[in-house]
This record gives structure tokens, C-alpha cells and sequence, in this order.
């Protein structure tokens, strides 16, 4: 083969070698960066999800801690009121965001402390029933105007027998403080907690007074995420997201965060045109760099 095809040839193949490393460079740190944004944002949802069960359970622990309390005074004092009413007092004091109200009722179902303004039928009320029979639950979730609230009533004990319960009305408003922290990931994602039919329990983001009336499909955001939390699904508002939820055992509470596919597709295409303008510029370094190559090989056969 004659020197100067020889030459053309080697210059030809370190052209489009180098050609097709660039193409291949780009669009592999394309799929790069897809796959770390994604993962970047699934790692956040769960960060911050975490962090919101962990408040979430610190609340119910504290009230149950409080209630306990109360209980612990009555089972030593055998359900006399008047050594345990400071108890009650401080407490009521000290948590007056919580407790909207709080009872006492012996095993005869007799109120014992509290005022039953709103002559509510203990004998009817699920709560009591089974604190009486050993066991503690919360009940329903309730919204009264602009509040809501459950129920919970635990057993008080003496000497292995139950004696009688310790009844509360919670007030829950609490928890949509703990989902603003969802503002954290961005102007795209939201936390909310759902009851076991899927009913919202605290505040939508998007959608106002949604405790109580909005709905989400929970069966299918928990097989959408239990199959691939890097799957986006349609969620309440019919809109594409990726999201993680957490079970809380308290209520039959489920905790969900969502981030908007929309705004993960803008931080891709953003990606995607700084990786292009690497790319381009990488072409230009190549025909520039061949240029000079080829000059060279030309003078050198002259």
C-alpha cells in the first residue's frame, strides 16, 4: 500500500474514532445523569419521609406517654379522682394543643373526671369499650370545622384487673405541620397522610380543605411504589410522579410523598443540553485537531 494512502487511512480511522468516542461519551453520561437524578430524588423522598414517620410516631408516643401517666395515678389511687386531678390538670395545661378532652370512666362506665358537655353515650363508644377489655385503639378520624381529631382510650389497671380507662379526644391538626417539611424537595412535591379508604387526614398542597373530602387510590400507590419506587404512576390529580409512602400503625395512617415527573423531566432536558454543549464542543475540538493533522501529513509528503 502506497505511503500516502497509508496515511490517509490512519488519519481517516483516528477521525472517526475519535468521532464516535465523543458521540458515545455524551450520550453515556446522558444516561448518567438521568439515573442520578432519579436516584438522587427517590433518596430525598425517603430522607425526608423518615424523618416526617419519625415525628409522626413521636407524637402518638407522647400522647400515649401522657394518658399512661394519668393511668399509672388511678391504678394506685384505685380510681379516686381527687389524688390524680393535678396530674390531669398539668397535663391538660402543658399539651393544650392535644387533648381537646379528656375522661375517666370506671368499669361501671360512671364518669369519673370530665365534663361530658356534649352527652356522649360511653357505653356506645368503641375506644372504651375495648380499653375496658384490656386492650388500647384509636378510633375513627373525625373533622370538626377546620379541626381534626381521633380517639383513644387506654386500660387502667390494679392488681391485673382492669378497673376502668382513660378516654381522650386528640386533636391531629399537628400533622400538617409536619408535612410542610415535604417544601424541602421543591415547588413540585407534597406529603399527605390517608386513612385506610384512602380519605386525605391532612392537607393537600394543590387542593384546599382537602382533609375529610379529597380521596386518593391507596391500593394503587402502594403496588405502583412496592413494584419500582423509579416508576412514575398517576396519582390524585391524575398527574405522572414518583413516590414512597410509609405505613404509620397508629389510625391505619399511611404517609405518602410525591415528586412531580414533569420537574424531573425539566432538570433531564436541562442536563441533556449541558451534556449536548459538551458534545458540540467536543466535535469542534475533533475537526480542529484533524485539521492540523492533516496539514501536517500533507507538508510532510511535500
Amino acid at each position: 500500500m502506497p505511503e500516502k494512502i497509508k496515511k490517509k487511512l490512519i488519519y481517516g480511522l483516528v477521525v472517526v474514532f475519535v468521532a464516535v468516542t465523543a458521540f458515545g461519551t455524551s450520550f453515556f453520561y446522558k444516561s448518567i445523569s438521568e439515573e442520578q437524578i432519579l436516584d438522587t430524588t427517590t433518596k430525598t423522598l425517603y430522607t425526608i419521609g423518615k424523618d416526617q414517620e419519625n415525628r409522626i410516631l413521636e407524637f402518638y408516643d407522647n400522647v400515649l406517654y401522657n394518658l399512661n401517666l394519668i393511668a399509672q395515678g388511678y391504678s394506685i389511687s384505685g380510681m379516686k379522682c381527687d389524688d390524680v386531678n393535678r396530674i390531669i390538670e398539668y397535663i391538660n395545661f402543658k399539651n393544650r394543643d392535644i387533648f381537646m378532652d379528656i375522661f375517666v370512666i370506671d368499669k361501671e362506665f360512671n364518669l369519673i373526671y370530665g365534663n361530658n358537655y356534649g352527652q356522649e353515650n360511653f357505653h356506645n363508644n368503641e375506644c372504651i369499650k375495648h380499653a375496658l377489655g384490656g386492650d388500647l385503639i384509636f378510633g375513627e378520624i373525625l373533622k370538626i370545622k377546620n379541626s381534626i381529631y381521633t380517639d383513644v382510650a387506654i386500660p387502667v389497671y390494679r392488681d391485673e384487673e382492669v378497673i376502668g380507662t382513660i378516654y381522650a379526644k386528640v386533636d391531629l391538626t399537628y400533622l400538617n405541620d409536619i408535612m410542610a417539611n415535604s417544601k424541602l424537595i421543591g415547588e413540585d412535591a407534597e406529603s399527605f397522610m390517608l386513612d385506610s379508604e384512602g380519605i386525605f387526614v391532612t392537607e393537600s398542597r394543590f387542593i384546599p380543605n382537602a382533609v375529610g373530602k379529597q380521596s386518593a387510590n391507596i391500593g394503587k400507590i402502594k403496588s405502583s411504589i412496592d413494584y419500582s419506587n423509579k416508576l412514575p404512576y398517576k396519582n390524585y390529580r391524575d398527574e405522572e410522579v414518583y413516590g414512597i409512602y410509609f405505613t404509620i400503625p397508629y389510625n391505619k395512617l399511611t404517609l405518602v410523598l410525591e415528586y412531580n415527573n414533569l420537574n424531573m423531566n425539566e432538570k433531564n432536558k436541562e442536563q441533556i443540553e449541558k451534556i449536548g454543549e459538551l458534545a458540540a464542543l467536543a466535535e469542534v475540538l475533533v475537526l480542529a485537531i484533524s485539521k492540523v493533522v492533516y496539514e501536517k501529513l500533507y507538508k510532510n509528503e511535500e
